[in-house]
């Protein structure tokens, strides 16, 4: 991806900026993003590697109650603040915050983790390779998690 490309993609607006609609979809070498506004009432701020839900009409939260892990619709690839808009990544190759429990392996199904109580805002979980999963699929888990900076690497498939 060519260096202006990818700090297009990281550039975060504020409404008198936006030029692009909201819902926006571009590919860009075997990954494709959305063009998202941040919900004023989301927990936190969009962040890199953060799991957003769909609020309404592409403004994303990453506060994932257990009745909202099926509204998942992509991952932050950078910082946009609560009111402002930017680019999420939602098919191809990323990094997915994790839970932090260490226990993701190769090859898992990544689904958004119940952040109910605030404990795991923007975090995935996994089902076990041949199981059943009960959420939305983020994607699969292509390495085990990283035990250091919870995370994983994933092949999302939330948008193709």
């Amino acid at each position: 991806m060519s260096e202006s490309i990818f700090r297009e993609l990281l550039r975060t607006y504020t409404a008198a900026q936006v030029e692009i609609t909201v819902g926006t979809k571009r590919a860009i070498d075997g990954k494709t993003y959305r063009f998202i506004q941040v919900s004023a009432s989301s927990e936190n701020a969009c962040a890199a590697n953060k799991v957003m839900l769909n609020t309404g009409s592409w403004v994303v939260s990453d506060d994932i109650t257990a009745n909202q892990r099926n509204d998942v619709i992509g991952i932050g690839i950078g910082a946009i603040a609560k009111s402002s808009f930017g680019w999420i990544q939602t098919y191809g190759e990323g990094t997915v915050a994790t839970n932090g429990d260490d226990d993701i392996s190769d090859g898992d199904c990544i689904i958004p983790a119940d952040s109910t109580g605030n404990t795991y805002d923007g975090t995935c979980d996994s089902v076990a390779a041949g199981s059943s999963p009960t959420y939305k699929i983020i994607g699969w888990a292509t390495a085990d998690d990283s035990n250091t900076d919870d995370t994983v690497a994933t092949f999302i498939t939330l948008d193709g």
